[in-house]
């Protein structure tokens, strides 16, 4: 875009005539912009910055004073004004994610040059001040104020590791000796041995044992210590409503986590309701007919 500079008297010497500069560049100059002042004669311009020519290449703030030899040998001046508006210096501030697998995770930027921002700009598509809802990973912005400046860059949310859990379960006189020892997430962390706080050496006399073990951020891992010769399944991580199970033949045990929840449905892969219960109490026992693995869902 090209935008022509009105002269004004300067000095005393002849006021230059309207259009003798041509400016052009972006009418929202920011640092790192060049803008070209082109006379439209043939005559050659004496810039104070010593130059001595028609076009003058422009690339900081200030006044650009200019004469001329003018029609019938008159000297013109003026003085060009060109001001370039700071780029945004902008400062991010990333809120980790708090749990593995969790998207939870935000970032907010500021601008530091004193400008308002009037839009930023997300690589994962979003915009705005701060985005949320963000799983561990790089992402990249561009801050753009008011004046149309704009600087671009990145920031990182991390997140932790998951919680991993090594179990021995080693037989005694006095009974079974179950340790856990565990890595990853946000220490230190709590146990819970079927619902109750305990600590990472637990004595018991039988089993099958619930595990949870929670982090910091409140999340968990959890298994389901059985008996040699049952098939163990369960579920790991932040989840809070998750019911565990073994099982052998056609008989299915449900336990739940640190805290049971309030209705329980139980269905067979096919979609048929096989339990619906109320404020069940745990750990649950249900006969199946022979191959049927089931599903379920629960409610807080």
């Amino acid at each position: 875009m090209r935008y022509l500079i009105l002269a004004v008297c300067f000095f005393g010497l002849m006021k230059a005539q309207a259009q003798d500069i041509l400016l052009s560049g972006e009418p929202a100059a920011c640092e790192g912009d060049t803008l070209f002042a082109t006379a439209l004669s043939d005559a050659f311009f004496f810039w104070n910055t010593g130059a001595k020519s028609n076009e003058l290449a422009i690339t900081a703030s200030g006044s650009y004073f200019y004469t001329y030899d003018g029609p019938l040998g008159v000297l013109n001046s003026d003085t060009l004004e060109v001001l370039f508006h700071p780029n945004p210096l902008p400062v991010s501030n990333p809120n980790p994610v708090s749990c593995f697998g969790a998207q939870d995770g935000n970032i907010e930027v500021f601008n530091t040059a004193g400008v308002p921002m009037a839009s930023v700009l997300w690589s994962n598509g979003a915009s705005g001040q701060i985005i949320f809802g963000l799983a561990p990973g790089t992402y990249d912005y561009t801050v753009i104020d008011v004046n149309g400046c704009q600087t671009s860059g990145s920031e990182s949310v991390v997140g932790p590791e998951e919680i991993l859990l090594n179990i021995d379960v080693i037989e005694q006189e006095e009974g079974l000796l179950v340790s856990v020892d565990a890595s990853g997430g946000s220490a230190p962390y709590q146990f819970f041995w079927n619902g109750a706080l305990g600590e990472a050496n637990h004595w018991v006399e039988e089993l099958p044992l619930l595990l949870s073990v929670v982090d910091l951020n409140d999340c968990s891992a959890d298994s389901l210590i059985a008996l040699s010769g049952l098939e163990m399944r369960s579920f790991n991580t932040h989840q809070t409503n998750g019911v565990y199970f073994f099982a052998e033949e056609s008989e299915l045990r449900l336990y739940p986590k640190a805290q049971a929840p309030k209705r329980l449905m139980v269905y067979s892969r096919t979609g048929q309701l096989i339990a619906s219960l109320h404020h069940p109490q745990f750990p649950i026992k249900l006969d199946l007919n022979p191959g049927v693995w089931p599903l379920w869902r629960t409610e807080e």
